[in-house]
Order: structure tokens, then C-alpha cells, then sequence
């Protein structure tokens, strides 16, 4: 059941314990127990006056799952491909010529082609 779905079916059958409704302590207390434990375990970490905040709190953290996971799949489909770093191949080999040396990188090393001193 959704978070949503959980919020509507407790606040409706929450009419049958008018005793109970009318203290939001309770009702708060009530609607943690029921929740899924991720949620509890997570939403339960910050203050909530009563069940609507926290039910509040469930909806943003199950839109946020729902997020992450069309975002991972669209990844699978993907490949990765247009994402991360692409390697375009080695570098085009550099000379530069001062003085009678001359140095060439495709690997960033150095040669010298000049008279030795």
C-alpha cells in the first residue's frame, strides 16, 4: 500500500475510535506502528505534531524512492551511454623545436634530439 493509500484508509477508519481520534498523540503513535519500517525508521527520526506531518513526510520519501528508481532503470536502458567520462583515444603526438631539442608526448614523456651538452 502507498503512502498515500495508508494516510487515507487510517484517517477513514480512525472515525470508528472517536476516543482515540481526538488525541493526536495517539493517532501519531497509531500511524507510526502501521507504517512500513523504512518509513518508521526514517520519518520517525523528525518531529512531527501529528499524523499528517508524518504522513506528509511517508509521500516525500516514497516520491523520492520512485525518483531514484525510474533514474536507475533509465540508466540499465541507457547503457550509461551519455553520461561519465567518454575516453576519445590517445593524444596526437606534440613536437616542439627550441634551442636544437625537441620533445614529442603521446605518452608524456620526453626525447631529445638535440647535441647533448
Amino acid at each position: 500500500m502507498s503512502a498515500g493509500e495508508y494516510y487515507r484508509k487510517f484517517t477513514d477508519l480512525s472515525r470508528y475510535d472517536p476516543i482515540v481520534a481526538v488525541n493526536s498523540e495517539e493517532m501519531l503513535r497509531r500511524f507510526k506502528l502501521g507504517s512500513k519500517k523504512r518509513w518508521r525508521t526514517y520519518a520517525g527520526a523528525l518531529p512531527c505534531a501529528n499524523y499528517h506531518e508524518f504522513s506528509e513526510i511517508m509521500v516525500g520519501m516514497e516520491e523520492s524512492e520512485k525518483l531514484s528508481t525510474d533514474s536507475d532503470e533509465e540508466e540499465d536502458k541507457n547503457d550509461g551511454k551519455g553520461k561519465g567520462i567518454s575516453f576519445q583515444g590517445p593524444r596526437k603526438t606534440q613536437n616542439f623545436k627550441k634551442n636544437g631539442m625537441s620533445s614529442s608526448s603521446s605518452s608524456g614523456g620526453f626525447s631529445t634530439t638535440g647535441p647533448r651538452r
